[in-house]
């Protein structure tokens, strides 16, 4: 994999290991780096919509979440993680 700010796929993993190590700035703008560069990405909107609402940004999950869902209506972890709002 090439590591490099236009992988989304890395990107992705980035902000994933940060948001594991605790560091939850980093992977909120590592996310959004990302969607910027793949909008219609419902796992990447899932995954910021979770870490939104594990840094207490529950609006901001909210609709993050719904425009997943707006996506694929049917997308699971999506629904999932708006059931712990």
């Amino acid at each position: 994999m090439q590591l490099s700010p236009e992988n989304i796929t890395w990107l992705g993993e980035l902000a994933e290991a940060y948001y594991l190590q605790g560091r939850t700035k980093e992977a909120l703008a590592l996310y959004e780096q990302a969607l910027k560069l793949a909008p219609a990405d419902v796992s990447l909107r899932q995954a910021l919509g979770r870490l939104q609402r594990v840094h207490g940004e529950t609006e901001a999950a909210l609709q993050t979440l719904n425009e997943a869902l707006k996506i694929r209506p049917n997308y699971v972890p999506a629904h999932m993680e708006l059931v712990t709002l």
